[in-house]
């Protein structure tokens, strides 16, 4: 009887934990496949990972280019550069995800802006970065359950690299009734156990 109780807690704990970790499914953008110095054309698409990307500058290239003002000769990022040009970020399958992060450098000189599917029209100001990569993280509902998001650039130089999303935008599961009497049983087996010990 024992026996069963305790593989009755385990059975239920297992399929407890592979619901709960399968709420999270992060996936990023690199860059790292593609050689250095490759051009992407305005309206021309990058994708990795079922994620893709569309230029919609008249300068955009994986890895910094020798006139990049922000020196990042060995890093393959996605650059790009024009006045008010964007790139646009969306899954190639044309669905939701949660905006996590990403890293981002500039020249300095003024900020970029960012724009999600939550609320198209609104200029999300992003800090302005040094010539260094920072991480910007997000959070909040105008990055969750979004079908896409764009980044623009007045004029000046920009780049991206590590792109990171969630894939699940689900509540986390619920339970089904089977795994949580077997979770159920079982601790109330090991309760009954404990209180029979306390009695001899």
């Amino acid at each position: 009887m024992r026996k069963r109780i305790l593989v009755g807690l385990a059975v239920g704990l297992f399929i407890f934990s592979v619901v709960s970790s399968a709420n999270a499914v992060p996936l990023t953008m690199n860059f790292d496949s593609v050689a250095h110095g490759t051009d992407i054309a305005n309206g021309g698409t990058y994708i990795e990972n079922g994620m893709k990307i569309t230029s919609f500058s008249d300068y955009s290239q994986i890895g910094s280019p020798l006139s990049d003002p922000t020196n990042l000769f060995n890093n393959n990022g996605f650059y790009f550069h024009g006045t008010n040009q964007y790139i646009k970020f969306e899954m190639v399958d044309g669905s939701s995800f949660n905006l996590l992060n990403f890293d981002l450098a500039t020249n300095g000189f003024t900020p970029r802006w960012l724009k999600t599917s939550y609320s198209p029209t609104t200029n999300i100001t992003l800090p302005n970065t040094p010539t260094t990569y920072s991480t910007i993280i997000f959070s909040g509902p105008e990055y969750t359950n979004i079908t896409w998001f764009s980044v623009h650039t007045a004029w000046y130089a920009t780049e991206l690299d590590n792109i990171t999303i969630d894939t699940n935008t689900s509540p986390a599961p619920v339970p089904e009734p089977a795994t949580m009497f077997l979770f159920g049983t079982g601790l109330a087996g090991l309760v009954r156990t404990k209180l029979r010990r306390k009695k001899k």
